[in-house]
């Protein structure tokens, strides 16, 4: 599967759960499934909606991987679809290169980043 599917199906997953309000919260690698269908042949799938609330809620404190964090969590534990984009963005990174991200947990070096 290209990278290009991957992103195309998770972009449009992405759309259909923010279109209706929802935020995944926990957008990475393991949490993309692949499936086939009989009409489009392979396809991406998100799973794990485990972290998953409405647009403009807050968090209870639980967050996804810290790898994948948007950066807008520190300042606020307020849901956005930005925070999804984030991750998918860091997914794709490293979907393509094959390796990896080493991301600090928190402090200068990830404020940096």
């Amino acid at each position: 599967m290209s990278i290009w599917k991957i992103c195309h199906d998770t972009s449009a997953g992405l759309s259909h759960i923010h279109s209706h309000g929802i935020v995944h919260q926990d957008i990475k690698p393991s949490n993309i499934f692949f499936v086939t269908n009989a009409r489009f042949g392979a396809m991406c799938k998100i799973g794990d909606f485990g972290l998953a609330g409405s647009i403009g809620s807050s968090g209870d404190g639980q967050e996804g991987d810290t790898r994948y964090l948007a950066p807008e969590l520190l300042a606020s534990a307020t849901r956005r679809p930005t925070s999804d984009i984030f991750g998918l963005g860091l997914t794709l990174y490293e979907i393509a290169t094959d390796e990896q991200i080493e991301m600090p947990p928190d402090g200068p070096r990830w404020h940096q980043l």
